[in-house]
């Protein structure tokens, strides 16, 4: 029989050269989830809107990356907004 009930997870993954391997995964749907998926590192971390919230922002910037986040439309700002006030707040 199959199974149809949502299940949620986050994917942080990297990319060397050639190569694009996990590096953490956390399960579920709560709003903090997504910040047991970011680990130590550096460069930039792409995300879509949905982590577009001051809570894994602010984990991004503590955990060394520079967040490039899609904007979600509900906030009404812009990524460039989000870089400037997150560097000129915790860089």
């Amino acid at each position: 029989m199959w199974n149809k009930s949502l299940v949620e997870f986050h994917l942080l993954i990297r990319r060397a050269k050639e190569t694009i391997y996990p590096v953490a995964i956390a399960f579920g749907s709560s709003f903090e989830t997504p910040l047991k998926a970011i680990v130590d590192g550096n460069g930039e971390l792409l995300a879509d809107a949905w982590y577009d919230n001051n809570l894994v922002l602010k984990q991004m910037f503590k955990q060394g990356y520079l967040p490039i986040v899609k904007p979600n439309k509900g906030r009404g700002r812009k990524i460039a907004t989000i870089v400037l006030l997150f560097i000129g707040k915790y860089g």
